[in-house]
């Protein structure tokens, strides 16, 4: 009989430890730490969306609003820059260039997605040298400064 209640002891602790394996660590679940050098990348752009690529501006009534700009990680001298504007008849939108420059006649502006290429006058980034496409992943990384 001494047998027996060993196995069920075995047995009975053995299913304790897959359910305790099963439900996880017993700690009360926080919010995910976000880094804080998310934020840090974010840098003003206000000078070059005002006084470059406003300059290229072809929608009726296009204001600026806001910009920021991120580096780029894969192109050593290439800034993304989101623009939030106005436009008539147009809800606030946000358009995403590049340049290799922040500052306004130091660099070339290219045009990266939609938005920008239909407000303004810029070259498509995907139809210059650099071939830098709207999928780039430092779009919607600039994009987020924004929001």
């Amino acid at each position: 009989m001494a047998r027996s209640s060993w196995l069920v002891g075995v047995s009975a602790c053995a299913a304790l430890i897959a359910l305790t394996a099963c439900s996880g660590p017993a700690t009360t679940s926080t919010a995910p730490v976000v880094p804080a050098a998310a934020a840090v990348d974010c840098l003003d752009a206000s000078n070059i969306a005002q006084n470059g690529i406003m300059k290229g501006a072809k929608g009726a009534g296009m204001k600026f609003i806001a910009a920021k700009a991120v580096k780029s990680p894969d192109f050593s001298k290439v800034y993304f820059i989101a623009m939030k504007f106005s436009a008539t008849g147009v809800p606030d939108q946000v358009g995403v260039w590049a340049s290799n420059s922040l500052e306004p006649g130091g660099g070339l502006i290219m045009a990266i997605d939609g938005y920008a290429q239909q407000f303004s006058d810029w070259p498509a980034g995907s139809s210059t040298a650099a071939q830098i496409s709207a999928a780039d992943p430092s779009v919607a990384r600039v994009r987020s400064c924004l929001a």
